[in-house]
This record gives C-alpha cells, sequence and structure tokens, in this order.
C-alpha cells in the first residue's frame, strides 16, 4: 500500500472507529523487534490497552479469545508469538471488514 493510501485509510479508521485495529498491529510488529527484556514489560502495556476487557482501546474480539489472553499473558516472559492468534484475527478483521468499506468509500468519492 503506497503511503498515501496507508494515510487515507488510517484515516478512515479513525472516522469509523476501527483505528485500535492498525494501532494494536502497529505495537505488535514493534513488540516483535525488540529485545526479550523489553518485551517483558512491552506485553502487559498491549494487553492492558487492546485486550483487558473494558480498557479504552479494546479489540472487538472475543470473550474466549479474551480470557485465553488473560492466560498466556501473566505467564509469558516476552514470547515474540505472544500476540499471534489476536493479530491474525485483527489481521482478518481489516482485509474484510475495513479495507473493502475503505474501497468503496473511495469509490464513492471518485463517482
Amino acid at each position: 500500500m503506497k503511503n498515501t493510501n496507508m494515510l487515507g485509510f488510517l484515516k478512515f479508521c479513525k472516522k469509523s472507529r476501527t483505528d485500535e485495529n492498525v494501532e494494536f498491529l502497529n505495537q505488535v510488529r514493534k513488540y516483535k523487534i525488540t529485545s526479550v527484556e523489553k518485551r517483558v514489560i512491552m506485553q502487559n502495556e498491549i494487553y492492558d490497552k487492546f485486550i483487558r476487557i473494558n480498557s479504552k482501546h479494546q479489540l472487538n474480539i472475543s470473550l474466549e479469545l479474551s480470557k485465553m489472553m488473560d492466560v498466556r499473558v501473566s505467564k509469558s516472559l516476552g514470547d515474540i508469538d505472544l500476540f499471534h492468534e489476536v493479530e491474525e484475527f485483527v489481521k482478518s478483521m481489516i482485509v474484510v471488514d475495513s479495507y473493502p468499506r475503505y474501497l468503496a468509500e473511495l469509490k464513492e468519492d471518485s463517482q
């Protein structure tokens, strides 16, 4: 995706109140390239911000997945694949829902 398209998509996500998905994916990307010592701290920050039930930027994930992550985060010491299931779910939500709606809006705006 070109930089201008990405900026447009981010604006669309913010407007449609789904920007937490993109922000989560960015945080997980940073998490994966960080040292193990720092990942231990980051995992709790990511969990508290996006996965913890009733968090301000809570992702739209199932209660089952949220509870599973609660257990995994409490036992993890910076596991690089800690957020894999949530990451894949969020990516699929973007591919199936957010991005097609963004493209539809672009098409409407160009007519």
